[in-house]
């Protein structure tokens, strides 16, 4: 949605999403939306983005000329036009890369500012949906724990119903009655694990 809003709003037939993600420790390309991009992961170190490190850089122009800058991401994608950085209380979480648009032009002051805001409300956009992935993935885990927490409790009496079994199968074996007893008590165990497989 990120990468689509920004690509139909500067008339691009596409380009790529990076978004920042901690537990890689990279930002990774999440949305790829045209045939002529393939880009991989970019580390914090990256060359490429040296140029997004300060605040005031509302977007990259790779077509402009006297962009130094820019010459790291040129030689990366020599046929794409825009970088645009996403930032979020001035972090770095998303850089968007937009293919040349479908009939040229060149930008003007009111282009950047529309940028900067349309970039502006994407950052939050994605915040927030990192934050609800987040929150989701915490719940799960949540429901995780709870589930092995019931297994292990169940198979804990299990095996403490098995040991008992056996320390009195020594002592008991002959007696016609704890025979009994005891293939009852196996069943139910045999039950009770095959339930915790399901």
């Amino acid at each position: 949605k990120v990468l689509r809003t920004f690509a139909d709003l500067m008339d691009s037939p596409g380009g790529a999403l990076w978004v920042w993600k901690e537990n890689f420790r990279q930002f990774l390309p999440l949305a790829p939306h045209s045939p002529h991009t393939e880009v991989g992961p970019l580390a914090p170190e990256d060359p490429a983005l040296a140029a997004l490190e300060d605040d005031a850089c509302t977007l990259l122009d790779l077509t402009a000329q006297g962009q130094p800058d820019a010459e790291a991401w040129k030689r990366l994608f020599p046929e794409h036009w825009l970088i645009v950085p996403l930032r979020y209380r001035s972090r770095l979480i998303a850089i968007i890369l937009l293919c040349r648009p479908r009939t040229r032009r060149s930008l003007n002051w009111e282009d950047y500012d529309l940028v900067a805001l349309v970039a502006m409300q994407l950052a939050i956009y994605l915040m927030h949906d990192q934050t609800s992935e987040a929150l989701h993935d915490a719940r799960q885990m949540e429901e995780f724990n709870k589930r092995f927490a019931f297994l292990v409790h169940d198979m804990k009496n299990t095996i403490g119903q098995l040991d008992l079994l056996a320390r009195n199968a020594e002592r008991f074996g002959e007696n016609p009655e704890f025979r009994k007893d005891m293939n009852t008590t196996l069943r139910n165990a045999v039950d009770k694990l095959n339930s915790l497989l399901v």
